[in-house]
């Protein structure tokens, strides 16, 4: 226990400086990757799998006997017990879901910590799908990926006799893809091969991923597995844990053949099906709609507890004071989730309140009275809304925005991943079967910044203290929103949420948890824990996969689709979103933000530093629901191509919020849904 204590405080000192540009107070992250090599055992086998053993032969097709954990294991690749993952061998019928699935992953399956515990959340069995935003994990060894479809060449995987392909089952319909070979170990025959959607996929649909024609580095053909190959030639299994997923696999492979994709050529082939939009956010949605009923039009009860004058050039009044909200989940402090506050339908239930700090600044451009707008601020990686807000050295580009477009500025932490969480993430990566408590509590952070926005338009904004003994009002037509790092990652959900906002910016964001951590220096001392306590690189990559099922509630990749069309509720206003990205940023990948604004139907503005596979492209000035802008940094050093994270903090993701033609974009972007150019030409820089 002294051990674990160490490594936690260790983790949460790292943490607190892992996001330099988003915390005024914090150190640069000069982490690289990962780890290096991880340790297996002979047969590829994470070493503490526990009862799920892997069976003989790590890349499959070397014949040998069948394996005998077959009641437990999926074995159709041979390589690791849970592979290929997502599969919809890891579910069950359900008719009562909206998939008409539900998800179901044994005890035995999953790799355990250094004290012998699954990693197994149990709020996954209320899943009714996998995450839309996960990988596609198979193994198949060191693969010659000269024919595949890279993150350069995206248009390949559509092409016909392409090695690798991704349909939707009931329509055969192609889907656009990237792959590639985890770089995270330097073990060659340990190499996962990771398939990324493009875009994360729709909801509530069956998907069906198949793998041909695979070739080694060293020129030998990959071969399918002996389960594998039991399905493609119709042999006789000889037990019942193979039998039971024959229709499955029948189904599996006609459907291939109506795409054109023959079941002779295969060597893996699987399905997997994702989860309803009402799995996803019908916590939240019942959350919001529950607590605006308790609240009413004026918002939550407050109380005001500092007032302070001239606080800088740009602001001249903060307001700070507590919010009384509902609470919903089981305990207003760090570590709480909805675990005993689920009703019979698995809505979370307000059984208290609870109060939480905000902050709210009145630029100088009002201190003389009129009607301001209000611009909802969402803080970064961990962090404090008031320190963020506050700040009078790097904040001032939040500040100066707030003067300029005469926008009162209000805050509140992202509880769930702010810095008084820090701790109890560190806690939920030590022990994954604890982790719906970051999900759980973001959730609740959620609702915090929808109710506070609530009292702004109502009792807050007319308090003598923010209405400046009522000269000031706030235009209901003037409401926004704006972010970074995490705030545009959680602004997502914000913006598709929200009932009162119109327009918001999200800046340096992405979609899907599961894409960037690999991938970003903020996240190595958070790897530390893991690597301690699941050693192997394939489990880490499984658990991070798995974890996204939770994430996706509280995270942009549920709720992007949601924004600028498809909303959530039909009370719920679609909004426009611009969004800014720092090329080659080395805290939130490029790709995850690529793949949000696939999601999203972002416009990508004309002249651009490149183009982006999937993304319309339009000259400024002109209006969309949904924009990006990309700005380079041409001494920031280039992202790696592969997934590790880059050796350095490259400074890309804190400098665009702070450009003079960032700040006028998004100032007049607010106000007239407008994307107009301010740089000359591509924003390369400006």
């Amino acid at each position: 226990m002294k051990f674990r204590f160490l490594l936690l405080s260790a983790a949460v000192a790292l943490a607190a400086s892992a996001c330099s540009s988003d915390q005024p107070a914090g150190a640069v992250n000069d982490g690289g990757g990962v780890n290096d090599a991880s340790p297996a055992n002979d047969a590829g086998a994470p070493a503490t799998t526990g009862d799920a053993a892997v069976p003989d032969g790590s890349t499959g097709g070397d014949g040998g006997d069948l394996p005998s954990n077959g009641d437990v294991c999926d074995n159709t690749i041979g390589f690791h017990c849970m592979l290929p993952f997502p599969s919809n061998h890891w579910v069950k019928a359900d008719a009562t879901t909206k998939t008409g699935v539900r998800v179901d992953i044994p005890r035995e399956a999953v790799p355990r910590n250094g004290e012998k515990k699954p990693a197994l959340p149990p709020d996954l069995a209320s899943l009714d799908g996998f995450a839309p935003s996960m990988p596609l994990l198979a193994h198949f060894g060191d693969v010659d990926m000269g024919p595949i479809a890279g993150i350069d060449s995206i248009p390949k995987s559509l092409e016909a006799d392409h090695p690798v392909v991704l349909i939707e089952a009931e329509t055969g319909k192609r889907v656009p893809f990237f792959a590639e070979l985890d770089a995270l170990t330097n073990k060659d025959n340990e190499r996962l091969f990771i398939i990324r959607p493009a875009a994360r996929l729709m909801e509530s649909t069956r998907y069906i991923a198949a793998v041909r024609n695979l070739k080694l580095k060293d020129g030998k053909a990959v071969e399918a597995s002996p389960v594998f190959r039991i399905y493609r030639d119709q042999e006789k299994a000889g037990f019942q844990e193979v039998e039971k997923h024959r229709a499955r696999f029948e189904d599996i492979f006609s459907k291939l053949d109506k795409a054109g994709v023959k079941r002779g050529e295969l060597i893996a082939a699987w399905d997997l099906t994702t989860m309803s939009t009402e799995n996803t956010t019908g916590r939240l949605i019942h959350m919001r709609d529950d607590a605006l009923k308790r609240v009413g039009p004026n918002g939550p009860e407050f109380e005001i507890v500092s007032v302070t004058e001239d606080h800088s050039k740009f602001i001249g009044r903060v307001i700070k004071g507590r919010l009384t909200v509902p609470l919903y989940v089981s305990s207003p402090k760090a570590g709480a989730s909805f675990k005993g506050m689920l009703d019979d339908k698995g809505m979370p239930q307000a059984k208290d309140t609870a109060k939480y700090e905000f902050i709210v600044m009145i630029p100088r451009s009002l201190m003389n009275g009129g009607a301001g707008g209000v611009m909802h601020y969402g803080h970064g990686l961990l962090g404090s809304a008031v320190n963020e807000m506050e700040d009078k050295g790097d904040g001032n580009y939040l500040q100066d925005m707030a003067n300029r477009g005469k926008f009162a500025l209000i805050g509140v932490d992202w509880i769930g991943m702010c810095y008084e969480d820090q701790a109890a993430v560190a806690g939920a990566v030590f022990d994954l079967s604890n982790f719906a408590i970051i999900p759980d509590r973001l959730q609740q952070g959620v609702l915090n910044a929808l109710l506070l926005m609530t009292a702004m338009k109502g009792a807050l904004g007319k308090d003598p203290k923010v209405s400046l003994d009522g000269k000031l009002t706030f235009d209901p037509n003037r409401l926004y929103y704006y972010g970074n790092s995490q705030g545009g990652i959680m602004g997502a959900v914000y913006m598709a949420a929200s009932k009162d906002i119109k327009r918001g910016g999200l800046g340096v964001g992405g979609s899907g948890y599961s894409f960037m951590l690999t991938r970003s220096v903020d996240f190595t001392p958070f790897f530390g824990i893991m690597k301690s306590q699941y050693p192997t690189i394939t489990e880490q990559l499984l658990l991070i996969s798995m974890i996204q099922m939770l994430w996706q509630r509280a995270e942009s990749a549920g709720y992007d689709r949601s924004i600028a069309a498809n909303p959530l509720t039909p009370d719920t206003p679609v909004k426009q979103v611009l969004v800014h990205m720092g090329v080659d940023d080395s805290e939130v990948t490029n790709l995850s933000t690529y793949q949000f604004c696939r999601a999203a139907g972002c416009v990508h503005m004309q002249p651009a530093n490149f183009e982006i596979f999937g993304l319309e492209k339009k000259a400024a000035p002109f209006e969309a629901p949904a924009a990006l802008v990309e700005y380079r940094f041409p001494d920031a050093e280039p992202a790696p191509k592969n997934n590790t994270a880059p050796a350095k903090n490259n400074g890309a993701h804190g400098r665009t919020r702070t450009r003079e033609a960032s700040k006028k974009q998004l100032v007049e972007f607010l106000e007239t849904g407008r994307v107009t150019n301010h740089c000359d030409g591509a924003c390369d820089p400006e």
